[in-house]
């Protein structure tokens, strides 16, 4: 019932005014068929419906018009549908800036024949993924080069190799979009020099286009034109005309660099992304005015993790003029920034003044309101969680529900996903907060419908499909760790072994990213043999991790060090339970040289010698635990058997 009479009086509002007015606004327009270099012809037959004109067809010239019942010049035209059998539109860039004018300039549909569309999209795929391979190929050689020569060492190898992997896989995540943009280019309106590389572009002559796009300047050029606009405005009185080309030329030019930009993306590398952001930036701050200029750098900026440029240029657009309408998007992307760099408070505050925002603009539109509402909610509630704020994460959840079931019947793919998300999200709350007869239930229900969703996944989706198969053994690895907590070891054994095998899968597919969870699988799964007695098999599952850790400590060693050195402890204290002496002083001689500053390790050892029955050895070892933490008795409690065994012998205090 939200809204409900909020609603009813705007539909009355309209009622009358609809009465009232008799007047309309007629728009004209002609649509053409693109026919790439050559000049566009009209097009006829063609159906044209948009919301408050109804619908109209094209005639044998191509032209249309449209009579609008309440619009008025200035407002957004609301496409419904553009459609004549065998083509499709061709400029969706114009369509959906399109606003009522009052000039004399009919408003142009362009259409192209799906066929020829087809050929044209699908060659600059092909050229594209040729450019990408090559330029992976390129970079991953001058590395193995470096790394023969002895400029660099293999671990450090290995973490530029996992650097390049990953930002390669960033740049392929959009690639599509690019592709579509540039296979939409007009090439009917560029100059002879553009056309000339665009040719070049299509034949795969990918370096030699490049070459030329920046043999044109067009940075310099639109830096210099945006420069004149500036002292043009200055004596604006006098040289109007003069004003108004060389805007006309920075609207070219910009048009220009845009085409050049998805130049870039399109061709892909580390040197062309960060051409990218150089262009991006200088145009951006060329031109503040233009704030979809100063967007595109700040979503640019975020993406490539220059936080202090995004929030540079996001708060310009949160201080601007920029359209009502577009603010809570501004808002929302902001919140996103402030949580990547973990600063929840901030996150929570933009993420609020999103929704108030959504709540005052959709109003009237019920389903882009509760769409809107469910994906900030779900943000909110990643804040929550991470700043371990569980009742507000819970409140958020559970109102991402409601608008998840009130828009299940008209969007069921949808509700298939979010019912999957959402009863994944609630098992994990349940968890943290430790209701783990809730979380249980929960749990097994998202593992179902995840195993539902992998069934339904296309096999050529393989991206899709692995994101879907970690979530699945991101459920198993919970559910193994909560089935520990109760005590019920078998059912904790056979999650864990369900998560190892998954992660382990997808390991082999691409390490990096799930090297720390193949690691943390099989450690708890030795833990959970430990409780079941399988000494044995826990000691292989504890080497399987030290393997992968250690995989994981050539590349990032800082990071991982504490872990593979806790893996070592645990080790140590396994082959100490079997009389394998040696091999437990030699796991915890390995902690200890990985973390020489920990007292733990060294009271480990001490206990390990001491069970050896060599006093004077672990008295030795009980001295390095006080040089390293003189408070070490009195942080854990006391509960150290080495200290009680050497206090119970009257060998120390």
């Amino acid at each position: 019932m939200r809204g409900y009479f909020k609603i009813l009086l705007l539909l009355i509002v309209f009622q009358i005014f609809a009465v009232c007015s008799m007047a309309q606004i007629v728009e004209t327009g002609c649509v053409k068929e693109y026919n790439e270099r050559m000049e566009k012809t009209p097009l006829d037959q063609v159906e044209i419906i948009v919301s408050n004109a109804g619908s109209t067809v094209s005639d044998s010239l191509g032209n249309f018009v449209l009579e609008f019942r309440t619009l008025k010049v200035g407002d957004k035209v609301s496409v419904r549908r553009i459609e004549k059998i065998g083509y499709e539109v061709f400029n969706t860039d114009v369509l959906d800036h399109w606003v009522i004018s009052n000039d004399d300039q009919p408003f142009s549909i362009v259409m192209c024949k799906s066929e020829k569309f087809k050929r044209i999209r699908d060659n600059y795929s092909a050229i594209s993924s040729a450019s990408y391979e090559k330029q992976m190929k390129k970079e991953m050689r001058l590395l193995e080069v470096e790394r023969k020569e002895g400029r660099i060492k293999e671990e450090q190898y290995q973490y530029e190799l996992f650097r390049l992997n990953e930002e390669y896989d960033k740049q392929l995540e959009n690639l599509d979009n690019y592709i579509d943009k540039f296979s939409r280019i007009d090439l009917s309106e560029l100059s002879d020099s553009e056309a000339a590389i665009i040719e070049l572009l299509q034949q795969g002559d990918v370096e030699t286009a490049i070459a030329q796009y920046e043999e044109l300047h067009l940075l310099e050029k639109y830096q210099n034109e945006i420069n004149d606009v500036k002292t043009i405005q200055i004596a604006k009185d006098q040289l109007d005309k003069k004003e108004d080309e060389k805007r006309h030329s920075c609207d070219s030019l910009k048009a220009a660099l845009d085409r050049q930009v998805n130049a870039y993306y399109l061709i892909g590398g580390k040197e062309n992304i960060k051409k990218i952001g150089s262009v991006l930036k200088v145009v951006a701050m060329a031109d503040t005015t233009n704030l979809n200029a100063v967007w595109e750098y700040a979503r640019y900026a975020a993406e490539q993790s220059n936080y202090q440029d995004a929030f540079t240029f996001y708060k310009y657009l949160e201080n601007s003029d920029i359209d009502y309408n577009l603010k809570w998007i501004i808002y929302l992307e902001i919140g996103n920034l402030y949580r990547d760099v973990k600063n929840y408070e901030n996150a929570e505050k933009y993420y609020l003044i999103t929704l108030r925002y959504v709540d005052w603009l959709f109003t009237n539109k019920v389903d882009a309101y509760y769409q809107i509402c469910q994906l900030v909610l779900n943000n909110l509630f990643a804040v929550y969680v991470d700043d371990r704020k569980y009742d507000e994460a819970k409140a958020c959840i559970m109102q991402s529900i409601q608008i998840a079931e009130h828009l299940q019947d008209k969007y069921p793919d949808n509700w298939r996903i979010s019912k999957a998300e959402l009863r994944l999200a609630l098992g994990m709350l349940y968890y943290y907060t430790e209701n783990f007869e809730e979380s249980e239930g929960y749990l097994l229900s998202a593992l179902e419908l995840y195993q539902e969703l992998i069934e339904h996944t296309e096999d050529d989706d393989l991206e899709l499909k692995r994101y879907r198969e970690s979530e699945i053994a991101n459920i198993e690895h919970t559910l193994g760790a909560l089935y520990s907590k109760v005590g019920r070891f078998f059912d904790s054994e056979q999650h864990f072994r369900n998560a190892m095998m998954t992660y382990q899968k997808l390991f082999d597919y691409n390490p990096v990213p799930y090297s720390d969870r193949l690691a943390w699988s099989q450690r708890n799964l030795a833990s959970v043999l430990v409780e079941e007695g399988k000494n044995e098999d826990a000691i292989d599952h504890l080497l399987e991790s030290i393997s992968t850790w250690e995989y994981l400590y050539a590349i990032f060693p800082d990071s991982c060090k504490e872990e593979l050195a806790s893996v070592y402890n645990s080790l140590a204290y396994l082959y100490l339970k079997k009389n394998d002496y040696e091999k437990s002083i030699e796991s915890i001689d390995k902690a200890i040289s990985l973390m020489p500053e920990d007292a733990n390790y060294y009271d480990s050892k001490g206990e390990i010698l001491l069970s050896n029955d060599d006093i004077d050895n672990a008295l030795k070892m009980w001295q390095m635990v006080i040089n390293c933490n003189p408070n070490f008795v009195q942080e854990i409690n006391g509960n150290s058997e080495l200290y009680k065994q050497l206090k119970l012998k009257g060998l120390i205090k």
